[in-house]
């Protein structure tokens, strides 16, 4: 069971990680990354989907979780 106080911070840090994805661009907007640019699009959606999902009432963390994942797997221990 996640607390109301506990939705706010996990609803705190998705709005961190949209904001960064924000800088990193969407759109038009190329980067010197090649990774990055493929996939900025559907990351920022990814995001947009915890925030959307982790706002309703009951919240619902799934899409957290894969959202989660995908930041894993390009940002595993090398």
């Amino acid at each position: 069971t996640v607390s109301s106080e506990q939705q706010q911070q996990i609803l705190a840090v998705l709005s961190n990680v949209d904001a960064s994805a924000n800088r990193l661009g969407s759109g038009n907007v190329r980067t010197n990354h090649l990774l990055i640019d493929s996939h900025i699009d559907q990351f920022k959606l990814d995001v947009d989907t915890a925030i959307r999902d982790a706002r309703a009432d009951p919240p619902n963390y799934f899409a957290l979780g894969r959202l989660s994942g995908s930041c894993a797997s390009c940002h595993k221990f090398r």
